[in-house]
């Protein structure tokens, strides 16, 4: 497989290509979870350029200015990974609805099915930015919404402020919105991964690559959070990646 970054490729050239392009992605980067201590993204990048490949990091802007980023060993690992060609790509504002309070979205409350403002979803986007802009010295132009959900409210809000890059659930390699393309992902297969279940997962994520790879024409692996997973912990997701 042909690992390469998405960013700003132009995807329809990209796509006709005679190869499977594999994504990477890794959503949250930091969790508010104190279990663990931040084991930092080193390892797991390692391990994907030893193969060549790069890493899109869906980063939570929020997550950057909270208790567990005061030392800024965050900062300086995603200031770092940008600099050996890393992708990163803004994942929502604080991932939590100002709606519910709910942490498994944001800019469209699915438990009330309340779609946020234009002015709400605007400030959070703009703060976020600025965070990530204060932090990183850096502005992303792909987009993640917290728990792939979004609403057309999002989408004009996402394209006035300059992203032209979106990955949801909803139909994929094609635009989404005027000016704004959607990349869907496929699966996270690392989750609380363990040793007992390492191979298990190994085999259903080889077979789903080549079910969904030949179908879509490209393959995105998603993994979470490796921060504080124990499966991280114990090098469990890096070595599976490998």
């Amino acid at each position: 497989f042909k690992l390469i970054l998405l960013s700003v490729f132009p995807f329809i050239t990209l796509f006709a290509q005679d190869s499977l392009t594999f994504v990477i992605r890794v959503d949250d980067v930091q969790s508010r979870n104190v279990s663990y201590l931040p084991a930092g993204i080193t390892p797991f990048e390692n391990a994907v350029e030893l193969r060549g490949g790069k890493v899109t990091w869906a980063v939570i802007p929020h997550r950057l200015i909270e208790n567990l980023n005061l030392s800024g060993g965050v900062t300086q690992q995603l200031i770092s990974t940008l600099a050996d060609g890393h992708e990163i790509a803004q994942h929502g504002y604080n991932h939590t609805c100002l709606r519910c309070g709910n942490t498994g979205h944001e800019y469209y409350c699915i438990t009330q099915v309340f779609h946020h403002t234009y002015t709400v979803q605007a400030a959070m986007t703009d703060t976020a930015l600025r965070i990530l802009a204060d932090s990183l010295n850096f502005r992303p132009s792909s987009f993640v919404p917290p728990g792939h959900h979004a609403d057309s409210i999002s989408w004009k809000v996402l394209t006035d402020q300059a992203f032209d890059i979106v990955s949801t659930t909803g139909l994929t390699k094609q635009f989404i919105y005027p000016g704004l393309y959607n990349l869907a992902p496929h699966q996270e297969f690392t989750w609380n991964m363990q040793s007992a279940d390492y191979r298990a997962k190994m085999t259903s994520a080889l077979s789903d690559v080549r079910l969904k790879g030949m179908r879509d024409g490209y393959y995105m692996i998603l993994f979470h959070d490796p921060f504080i997973r124990q499966g991280y912990q114990n090098g469990l997701v890096v070595n599976w990646i490998g």
